[in-house]
Order: structure tokens, then sequence, then C-alpha cells
């Protein structure tokens, strides 16, 4: 999602405001603390850092075999 780029004129664009949706979308990616921009640009950057900068799977792991554990 490309929120900033592309935007040929910054006064306009500016004095015009943010839609609630990328408020939205901006304040949630502040407290994240995940990075906002192009899966492209995300892939660079994971590239780049070695790190992963998307959420994982929330939630414990499931069990790799069909028994229970050994309590």
């Amino acid at each position: 999602m490309s929120l900033f780029f592309g935007i040929a004129d910054w006064p306009r664009y500016l004095a015009e405001g943010t839609s609630a949706r990328q408020e939205a979308l901006l304040g949630d990616f502040a407290q994240s603390g995940y990075p906002l921009g192009s899966d492209a640009w995300i892939d660079a950057l994971e590239t780049k850092s070695g790190r992963r900068l998307r959420p994982g799977q929330s939630g414990r792991p499931k069990r790799r075999s069909g028994k229970p554990p050994d309590d």
C-alpha cells in the first residue's frame, strides 16, 4: 500500500489532511513497530536487514506429532 509515493503536489496534499483510513493505518503500524509500505519494499528491507519485519502467526505453535505429550 502506498500512502505517500506519487504525491505530485505536497502543499495541496498536506492542506487536505489525511483520511480516517490513513490515520488508522498510520496509528496501527506506529503502535506495532512494523514498517508500513508495499510488499516489495518490505521484502527489500527484510533482505537487507536479515530480519523478519512482518508479524508472525499469533498463538501457541501446533504440536508436530498426533499423540499428546507425556506428563
